[in-house]
C-alpha cells in the first residue's frame, strides 16, 4: 500500500465535521467497520479530525502486519496511548515490537491455545452451572454467557487463566 492507495482511499459515509467518525466507532465499532468492507480494500475514516485507515483486504493485512511491518508504524493515536496503558505490545514498533512479539510467541502455539480452549471452556461451564444464576434463566446461553462475561463485576476466573504458566515455559523459557 503505497502513499497513494492511502491518499486515493474512499472516505466512510457519515463523517460529522469535527468529531469524524468518532460517534460511530464509540457506539457501534463492529458494525461500522463490517460496512466498510464494501467500500474496497482501504478505507479512510477520521477520528476527530485525524485520518485512519481501515484495511479490508486479507493480502494487504499480511503486508502492513508482517511482510513489510518495518515499513509502517502505529501512528500518533498509538503514540498517546502508550503515555497510558504502557508500551506493550499492541502499542510499541520496531525492534522493541519485536522482541515482545518474540516474547509473547511461545504463549500462542497450538497446543497452548489449545490449552486456553479447554480452560475457558470448562470456566463457562462453571458459570453457567454455578447455581444462584438467576439471569439466565430468562436468556438463551449464548446471551447469558456474553451478558455474564461483560458484566462490570469481576471474575474469579481471569486472575487463574491469565496466570496459567505454559507447559513450554515452564520446561525452557529460564
Amino acid at each position: 500500500m503505497g502513499e497513494s492507495a492511502a491518499t486515493s482511499a474512499p472516505v466512510a459515509s457519515g463523517r460529522v465535521p469535527l468529531l469524524g467518525h468518532g460517534i460511530q466507532m464509540l457506539h457501534h465499532p463492529l458494525p461500522f467497520l463490517q460496512r466498510q468492507r464494501d467500500r474496497g480494500e482501504v478505507v479512510k475514516i477520521f477520528l476527530g479530525t485525524r485520518p485512519a485507515y481501515v484495511i479490508n483486504s486479507p493480502e494487504l493485512i499480511h503486508r502492513v502486519l508482517v511482510a513489510d511491518a518495518d515499513r509502517f508504524d502505529r501512528g500518533r493515536l498509538f503514540q498517546k496511548a502508550s503515555a497510558l496503558v504502557g508500551h506493550g505490545l499492541a502499542t510499541s514498533d520496531g525492534p522493541f515490537h519485536l522482541r515482545q512479539r518474540r516474547i509473547m510467541q511461545p504463549a500462542f502455539g497450538r497446543l497452548q491455545v489449545r490449552t486456553y480452549a479447554t480452560d475457558m471452556n470448562a470456566e463457562v461451564r462453571r458459570l453457567v452451572d454455578s447455581p444462584g444464576n438467576l439471569v439466565r434463566s430468562s436468556m438463551s446461553p449464548r446471551t447469558w454467557v456474553s451478558w455474564r462475561f461483560l458484566s462490570p463485576r469481576p471474575l474469579s476466573s481471569v486472575p487463574r487463566l491469565a496466570n496459567k504458566p505454559s507447559r513450554k515455559c515452564i520446561a525452557g523459557c529460564r
